[in-house]
């Protein structure tokens, strides 16, 4: 139900209103849990600095060490208060900022979370150089899809000794 008011905030072309920071306030409460909530169904935190530029809002903390996990405790609660049933939902993905995964923790425990592999991904491939690209690539995606954590353990220490 909640995702469905951010997915019409977005236009045919799969990108988000200018007025998105506007409607999603009133729904919202404030613009921190706005920014948030944005930034948990999908719009990067580039795309929700420009929404709210759109308002004349500056927006500050979307980024792994300053988003807390009272802005997200706050987040879920208003996601709960609009009608989300938390007892439903089977998995929650973060990524691998500490106030997020807390507040994900203590709301649903820790069995519900997965980091995302996506971002994880992106992240170790950042730290490569270009020409190097492809072999950590496709040693990363190896490592996700070992059929187990201890085959996965394993494979990573192999990694690492490389």
């Amino acid at each position: 139900m909640v995702l469905n008011d951010f997915r019409l905030a977005r236009n045919r072309a799969g990108g988000f209103r200018s007025d998105v920071a506007a409607r999603g306030k009133r729904r919202a409460g404030t613009l921190a849990a706005l920014a948030l909530e944005l930034f948990v169904h999908g719009m990067g935190a580039g795309g929700v600095r420009r929404a709210f530029e759109k308002i004349g809002v500056k927006v500050y903390g979307l980024s792994k060490s300053t988003v807390s996990e009272k802005h997200f405790d706050e987040v879920l609660q208003n996601l709960i208060s609009r009608g989300s049933d938390v007892d439903r939902g089977t998995l929650v993905t973060a990524d691998g900022a500490g106030g997020p995964i807390n507040s994900i923790v203590s709301r649903f425990g820790e069995k519900k979370l997965r980091r995302c592999v996506v971002r994880r991904t992106r992240n170790i491939l950042e730290k490569c150089p270009g020409n190097m690209y492809d072999e950590p690539k496709a040693k990363v995606a190896r490592l996700w899809n070992r059929p187990s954590r201890l085959t996965a353990n394993h494979y990573l220490e192999t990694l690492v000794a490389e």
